[in-house]
């Protein structure tokens, strides 16, 4: 399998990556998902922009959503002011993703987690949402 970007060669040989088709119904503003529990608890959404494909998870708990953006945004204050990263394909398809992100965060309450933002643990530890 390649992937453009990944380096295949430096996963764990257990590593068997699935590809998925979000063919599951829209959830908030992005207009399609994948549900990785049978609950529906677990869910991935499609936001693109830092790559093609590009996918983020979504946790629902009892009182909030983690949203484990990925790349889609590096930290929560560009997601705020809508900067859209160094790394893209297409900026106006990662503004969308920006978007989008926020206005889910302000259907339900949310707390965002990228992959490189310094202050995820704090914020997780807080429970601070995205506001």
């Amino acid at each position: 399998m390649v992937v453009g970007g990944a380096l295949p060669q430096r996963w764990p040989i257990w590593l068997k990556p699935e590809l998925v088709e979000l063919n599951g119904p829209a959830l908030g503003p992005f207009p399609s998902s994948y549900p990785i529990t049978q609950d529906g608890r677990i869910v991935l959404v499609p936001t693109p922009g830092h790559a093609i494909g590009h996918l983020s998870v979504v946790v629902r708990a009892e009182s909030v959503s983690y949203f484990l953006a990925g790349d889609a945004t590096y930290a929560e204050r560009f997601l705020k002011s809508e900067q859209v990263d160094g790394v893209t394909y297409a900026p106006a398809i990662s503004l969308l993703t920006l978007q989008r992100i926020k206005a889910f965060a302000a259907q339900e309450p949310t707390i965002l987690l990228p992959a490189h933002d310094p202050d995820v643990p704090a914020r997780l530890a807080g429970n601070k949402l995205l506001d």
